[in-house]
């Protein structure tokens, strides 16, 4: 059961809205993500198969305890300001406006009113390679890490797990939920992704599914402005 009043939408169409109150955290964290695709287009692409392909293999599935759209869109952000990528800046150290301290009110304004927040000028390789090679190389990263040894955060972080903690789920730090005592990824399982001819995740050691990694065409992507950070 969610810990905030949700309300779920479906269309005649099959869209799929929920609308969450008394949730100050998914507000901030909403721009966040919004500012992040703004910076640099190629996230919205990558977001979007990572998405899709996690749904292909059936991995997908926050109600019954797999990933959410968040912890995916949370891990890709992660990898694209890790020290090893820099395809986009460490934005919450060099914006005041996403700083999860701060009110949501100044948050909702911007996204109510489709403003853009300001990020003061920044060395980051935007253009540095193509969607296809960020993805591959996106596998590649997780692949060489252990999480059941670290925890990685929203802004590029890794940090080391104290031993107690080696519970077999996914440690995601978030500023904007830091008042929840547990992790924001709960699936309870091992991932390794495997960098071969196509992206295969295996878990327990057991292979799920593979899927080549294709890059979506233009007219399956969603608009920019689209609320990434919809499910928790």
């Amino acid at each position: 059961m969610g810990k905030v009043p949700i309300i779920h939408f479906l269309s005649t169409e099959g869209i799929k809205v929920d609308i969450q109150f008394c949730n100050a955290g998914t507000i901030k964290s909403s721009l966040f993500v919004k500012t992040c695709v703004e910076l640099n287009p190629s996230v919205a692409v990558v977001i979007y198969w990572l998405n899709r392909y996690f749904k292909d293999i059936m991995l997908k599935d926050s109600r019954n305890g797999l990933f959410s759209a968040y912890h995916l869109n949370m891990l890709a952000l992660h990898f694209f300001q890790a020290s090893t990528c820099r395809m986009l800046p460490r934005i919450l150290e060099i914006c005041p406006q996403l700083d999860p301290n701060s009110s949501w009110i100044m948050p909702a304004n911007i996204l109510k009113t489709g403003k853009k927040v300001f990020v003061p000028g920044s060395d980051f390789d935007k253009d540095s390679c193509s969607v296809g090679e960020m993805i591959v190389r996106l596998i590649d990263y997780y692949s060489q890490l252990d999480l059941q040894q670290i925890s990685i955060d929203i802004s590029g972080g890794i940090l080391e797990r104290s031993v107690d903690s080696h519970n077999g789920i996914i440690s995601l730090i978030d500023p904007y939920f830091i008042s929840q005592s547990q992790p924001r990824c709960k699936p309870h399982l091992e991932i390794a992704v495997l960098l071969d001819s196509s992206a295969s995740t295996e878990i327990n050691g057991n292979p799920k599914a593979s899927s080549p990694v294709n890059t979506p065409r233009a007219e399956e992507l969603p608009s920019p402005s689209s609320k990434w950070a919809a499910e928790h």
